[in-house]
């Protein structure tokens, strides 16, 4: 156990320290990788080859095997939360509540704040712990239907072929579909009998067969009773049967995934039919009369959409079953983060977000909402306010974003101008001055001025 008296506890100003580093996922939480690595959390995947754990294939005789829960890379990140410092592999977490954002870490401590107290009672000096795993956060694979522009080839089987062609991975790197067997997440969940939350995400789940078979293994064994459900989805496909499983299970919560509304979600999130996901999120309301459902929009805020994002805002309120839209920042690819905008764009996105505080202070918020919540609302959108009054712009990064956007939509035959990007402004003077490399094209690879790969 930790030592009765570890600098840790020695202060005030140290407990605060704790308290404002400390994250419960390292003592009770794996993420699964399409890939198979595991991690405590999928903001920790920048990793790489750090990971806790990959899990063995093809099939692994028991979870105990390969998942190394104890590893010193683990034992390391526990010891510095608990000393109150911040590791730096943590560093997504953080970043975002220095903006004024909610972190997956603060709301995980909320969900588990009753094993705080026994993490700390249960993790010995050399930072092993005997806490019980109780959530589990598993990717089902990359079968997806959609080729978002900032999503990763390794999420979308949509997204593999144009990433080659257009020089984004190695060709040797090229598959056109990854998954994982749904044999191996049986046994994770059967030999880990105190879990209470698992988190789905692909590719899209709702078009992953193993999706359907995890569903009807909890529900078939009782143990869906006792999970609260947390599924990421573009929201594209839904059914009745879908509908019919999630009522078996503690609680679902859904995170649809909507950048822009109408035309500009179908450039960002392509090919993305906005009618037929109108129709979906309207039944995803209709559904969420049940209280126990929770269904979000989640937005990806990024150079694409940030002035736009006033819209989607706007877009969730009108469903009165949806509770706060979830803001998550953009980082990678960094070309299409938010600084990669011209300080003009980000100045009026300012001042577009503050008119939209403005407005939405005189109006009625949905009344499932609880107080907190509704003040957690506007300290978000206060923030993202905040952040895009301090940001400054970064002109290398516009550079690489603008050859980005025309190579991708001249491989995919569109255009930003025809579905209404940036609202009015236009790249074609940017676009006329940027230097082309010695074919005459604008190559880009990840941040490169040229790539082999590039036909």
């Amino acid at each position: 156990m930790l030592p009765p008296k570890s600098k840790a506890s020695s202060s005030n100003a140290d407990s605060e320290k704790i308290k404002n580093n400390f994250c419960v996922l390292p003592w009770l939480q794996l993420h699964v990788k399409n890939n198979g690595e595991i991690f405590p959390c999928c903001n920790m995947e920048q990793l790489g080859d750090r990971s806790i754990e990959k899990i063995q294939k093809p099939e692994p005789t028991s979870s105990r095997e390969y998942i190394s829960k104890n590893n010193q890379l683990i034992k390391k990140i526990r010891l510095a939360m608990l000393n109150g410092e911040a590791p730096e592999e943590c560093k997504a977490c953080y970043d975002l509540e220095k903006v004024g954002l909610k972190s997956v870490r603060q709301i995980k401590n909320v969900k588990f704040q009753k094993d705080i107290l026994d993490i700390q009672k249960n993790t010995h000096a050399n930072g092993d712990s005997d806490v019980s795993i109780k959530s589990l956060d598993l990717r089902l694979g990359n079968h997806c239907n959609l080729k978002c522009r900032m999503c990763w080839p390794s999420s979308s089987s949509a997204l593999m072929k144009e990433a080659v062609d257009l020089g984004f991975i190695h060709p040797k790197a090229y598959q056109e579909k990854v998954s994982y067997r749904f044999e191996s997440y049986r046994k994770l969940i059967e030999e880990n009998p105190e879990i209470e939350s698992i988190a789905l995400a692909g590719g899209e789940p709702f078009l992953i067969p193993e999706f359907y078979e995890i569903l009807d293994f909890l529900i078939q064994t009782k143990r869906a009773e006792t999970i609260s459900l947390t599924i990421h989805t573009n929201g594209t496909k839904i059914s009745p049967e879908l509908h019919s499983r999630l009522l078996e299970f503690k609680e679902t919560k859904l995170l649809i995934s909507v950048d822009g509304t109408d035309s500009i979600n179908s450039y960002i999130r392509h090919p993305a039919d906005w009618n037929l996901l109108k129709e979906n999120i309207y039944e995803m309301n209709r559904w969420s009369e049940n209280p126990k459902f929770r269904t979000q929009i989640n937005v990806t805020i990024q150079a694409m959409n940030l002035l736009n994002v006033a819209d989607v805002v706007r877009f969730s309120l009108a469903h009165s079953n949806f509770y706060p839209p979830v803001f998550t920042l953009l980082n990678t690819p960094e070309e299409l983060a938010i600084k990669s905008l011209p300080q003009k764009w980000i100045e009026d996105a300012h001042t577009l977000m503050l008119e939209l505080i403005t407005n939405l202070e005189s109006k009625p918020l949905p009344q499932k909402w609880t107080p907190k919540e509704r003040v957690e609302f506007f300290q978000n959108l206060v923030s993202l306010a905040a952040k895009t009054s301090t940001l400054q712009s970064c002109p290398t990064n516009f550079t690489k974003f603008v050859r980005r956007m025309d190579m991708v939509d001249r491989y995919r035959n569109t255009s930003y101008l025809e579905y209404g990007l940036f609202l009015g402004r236009s790249l074609k003077d940017t676009e006329q001055n940027l230097e082309m490399d010695s074919r005459g094209k604008t190559a880009f690879h990840f941040g490169l001025e040229s790539s082999p790969f590039v036909k």
